[in-house]
C-alpha cells in the first residue's frame, strides 16, 4: 500500500491484464517521470523498483473512494433517489442512515421507507422528458414504489430470478417472450424512447436482440442516466486485446469484456473448473483503462459494440471453431447494444458476472440457440 498520488493517466500505463506495462517499467519515452517520481517516493534503486512494479496487479474503479461512491450512485439512480455529493459538506443520506443506527431499527418497509426518504427530501426530482419515455426492465430486487416512479412502463422479472439465476419453472423463452410483448410496439418506432436495465447481462442482451439494428426500433438504453443513441459522430474505438492459449485441441473459444472491472483471473478458474472446450481465451478491454468511466459517450459505446461483435464473427470464421463463451464486466447498457448486433451463427453462451465483493464468480446465463427447457 502507498499513498503516492499522480495525475497521469493510469490507464495508459496498464495493460489488459492490470499489470504496468513494459515500457513504464523500463522507464520508457511518456513514462519517464511518473516511473521516477513513484521510485523516489518509495526510496528504492532501480533494480529493486522494477522487480518491484512487476509484481503489480490494478483493479481501477472498484474500491477507490470515487469508484465505491460511483457505484453507490448508481443504485441510488435506479431507486429514484438523488445521489450523494461528495463536494457538499451537508450529507443528508449520512443522517439519514445515522438516524437509523440511533433508533435501534434493524429494517423499513418499503412504504417507511419512502416515507422517510420523502421526508428527508431525497426523492429525485419530477419526471424529466427522458423518464416520460422511459421503460425500465428490472430483475433485480427493488421496492414497488420504486420501480413504477421513474417510467411510464416497467417490465417486472424480480420473481423469475433469484440474483442473477432463473428460478425453478422459468426459461429463457419465457423470458424473451415478455421482453418481446413490451417491447416490440409500434410506437416504438415513431419516436424515441430509452430503456433503464435494472437486470442481467442475459436479460440486457435479450432486449437488444428484440430490437435489433434493423427492426427500426428506437429505444435506447440509459447508462448513469444518459442515454447511449448515436449523434452521427464517427468514432474509430480504441480497443486492446489479447490471447491465452488454453487447449490446443478445443473447438471453442471464451471473450472476456474487461470494462467495469479486471476478470480475466476469474474467467480462467472458470473454464478449468467447468472444464469447457476452450481453445482461446481472450480479453478485449479499452486503451483507455478499465473503470465507471471505461466508455465516454454513446457513439463511443456503439462503435465499440460494432468492434466486438465484427472481432469475433471474424474469430468464428476464420478457424474452426464451434462455440463462444463471452464473460463480460462490463454496463449492462453495452450488452443491450451487443445483443441489436448479434448475428453469430454458431453457438454462444453469456455468463453472469457477481460483484458482491465476498462472493466474485462467474455463472452460466442464457445460451443461444435457446434453450425451452424447465429450470
Amino acid at each position: 500500500m502507498s499513498n503516492w498520488r499522480t495525475t497521469a493517466d493510469l490507464g495508459k500505463c496498464l495493460s489488459s491484464e492490470c499489470s504496468l506495462v513494459d515500457v513504464f517499467i523500463r522507464k520508457g519515452d511518456g513514462f519517464k517521470r511518473n516511473h521516477e517520481l513513484w521510485r523516489v517516493h518509495l526510496g528504492i534503486e532501480e533494480t529493486e523498483f522494477q522487480d518491484f512494479s512487476r509484481t503489480l496487479r490494478f483493479e481501477l474503479g472498484s474500491h477507490s473512494l470515487e469508484g465505491l461512491t460511483e457505484r453507490f450512485n448508481d443504485k441510488l439512480r435506479s431507486f429514484g433517489i438523488k445521489t450523494v455529493d461528495m463536494t457538499q459538506p451537508i450529507k443528508p443520506h449520512l443522517d439519514l442512515v445515522r438516524e437509523f443506527l440511533r433508533n435501534n431499527r434493524n429494517e423499513w418497509s418499503s412504504s417507511s421507507l419512502f416515507s422517510e426518504l420523502e421526508r428527508a427530501k431525497l426523492i429525485a426530482d419530477a419526471l424529466t422528458v427522458t423518464q416520460q419515455r422511459t421503460i425500465r426492465i428490472c430483475s433485480f430486487p427493488m421496492a414497488d414504489e420504486m420501480l413504477k416512479s421513474e417510467t411510464i412502463q416497467f417490465l417486472d422479472l424480480r420473481f423469475n430470478f433469484k440474483n442473477r439465476e432463473l428460478v425453478t419453472g422459468t426459461t429463457w423463452q419465457d423470458i424473451e417472450q415478455a421482453l418481446s410483448g413490451i417491447l416490440q410496439k409500434p410506437e416504438y418506432k415513431k419516436r424515441t424512447y430509452f430503456l433503464q436495465l435494472d437486470c442481467t447481462y442475459s436479460v440486457s442482451f435479450i432486449a437488444g436482440k428484440q430490437t435489433n439494428v434493423v427492426s427500426g426500433y428506437t429505444l435506447h438504453p440509459l447508462q448513469k442516466g444518459v442515454a447511449w443513441a448515436p449523434t452521427g459522430r464517427r468514432i474509430q474505438p480504441e480497443l486492446m486485446t489479447s490471447f491465452d492459449t488454453i487447449r490446443e485441441d478445443g473447438s471453442e473459444i471464451a471473450v472476456v469484456l474487461n470494462f467495469s472491472q479486471s476478470t480475466t483471473d476469474e474467467v480462467r478458474k472458470y473454464i478449468k473448473l467447468n472444464k469447457l472446450n476452450v481453445q482461446k481465451l481472450i480479453t478485449i478491454s479499452p486503451k483507455a483503462g478499465v473503470g465507471s468511466v471505461s466508455v465516454s459517450d454513446g457513439d463511443e459505446a456503439i462503435a465499440i459494440a460494432d468492434a466486438i461483435i465484427r472481432f469475433i464473427l471474424h474469430l468464428t470464421q476464420a478457424g474452426n471453431i464451434h462455440a463462444v463463451h463471452l464473460f463480460p464486466a462490463a454496463p449492462n447498457s453495452m450488452l443491450y447494444l451487443l445483443g441489436q448486433r448479434y448475428r453469430l451463427q454458431i453457438p454462444l453462451t453469456i455468463y453472469e458476472y457477481s460483484f458482491n465483493d465476498d462472493i466474485r464468480k462467474y455463472s452460466r446465463g442464457v445460451s443461444y440457440p435457446l434453450d425451452t427447457t424447465k429450470e
